[in-house]
């Protein structure tokens, strides 16, 4: 039985013209032809006309009965097929991208989410496994939702770590500072070891830019998500935008979590790269720069 969702469900059945009982414009054989090339299945079977043999009930039953990946291949088959069809008519673009989004969920690709969920889960860590199962439910079915939780988990799992690590955050620190202590936190010398000179430039270059991503998931909620009442009149969110700011805030967390479980402990007087642009290395418990002089070689971890 697949997890799509009722609001889900009243999307397809409009994307899909499923009113009258069609599939949009398929005939029987043409839509059988089309499931089976899609997902490899008989939708002509008589489980699937438990609510009647229409191409639509036969629909209805197949979301029903299968599991998530399978629908979710299905489903997307169709979009894609709506978007290719020069012929028909093309929906509105929120309602396209809520039934992308839906379909890429049921794949389990949603933001990659699983390689996350599986980060979380040794952690015995509820708050941090709700927050992921709501930004993933939302993406399709309330976007601004889904965008406000994912600043939220960045903030979450930033202030967890930290205070697992014996450095707690201030409350009221905004999300970009909060990141890039976050990440000065974490025992990354051993990236910038597994690589040359010029390399660990790039890595360098790449951890800074994960702390700006965050910025960004700040900036896009501030906008788009929820937290902040909006004035009337205001647009539906875009899923695809939903799919952008939890997908950033997927690879910042899982990322901070992985590391974390791999060094466990910074220790007392450990030296730490501080991410933002231009910094110099830090000492972890001190806001002074070490290694002053342009070019001095990397601080190295305290055994």
């Amino acid at each position: 039985m697949s997890s799509l969702s009722p609001p889900e469900q009243r999307d397809f059945e409009r994307l899909l013209e499923m009113g009258g009982g069609y599939v949009l414009n398929f005939t029987d054989r043409s839509f059988a032809e089309f499931v089976v090339d899609t997902v490899g299945l008989d939708i002509g079977l008589p489980k699937y006309c438990a609510f009647g043999a229409s191409k639509a009930k036969r629909l209805r039953a197949f979301w029903r009965l299968e599991a998530d990946l399978i629908v979710g291949r299905l489903l997307s088959g169709l979009v894609e097929y709506i978007e290719s069809d020069e012929r028909g008519p093309k929906p509105t673009a929120p309602l396209l991208g809520r039934c992308r989004a839906a379909a890429l969920r049921l794949q389990g690709g949603m933001a990659g989410l699983a390689p996350l969920k599986d980060a979380v889960e040794p952690l015995d860590l509820a708050y941090l496994e709700k927050q992921i199962a709501r930004m993933e439910a939302a993406v399709s079915s309330d976007p601004a939702l889904a965008i406000g939780t994912a600043k939220e988990l960045v903030e979450s799992v930033s202030k967890t770590v930290l205070r697992e690590r014996g450095n707690p955050a201030p409350e009221d620190l905004d999300l970009h500072p909060l990141a890039k202590r976050m990440l000065s936190q974490l025992q990354t010398e051993h990236l910038l070891d597994a690589t040359s000179e010029a390399g660990a430039e790039i890595v360098r270059r790449i951890l800074a830019n994960l702390a700006s991503v965050t910025q960004g998931v700040g900036e896009l909620r501030n906008k788009h998500g929820t937290g902040h009442g909006k004035e009337g009149r205001t647009a539906d969110v875009d899923p695809s935008l939903a799919l952008l700011a939890v997908c950033a805030s997927a690879a910042y967390c899982r990322f901070v979590l992985h590391v974390h479980r791999a060094h466990p402990s910074a220790g007392s007087g450990l030296h730490a790269w501080s991410p933002g642009a231009g910094e110099r290395p830090v000492q972890a418990d001190s806001t002074q720069p070490i290694n002053s002089e342009p070019g001095a070689v990397r601080p190295r971890l305290s055994s």
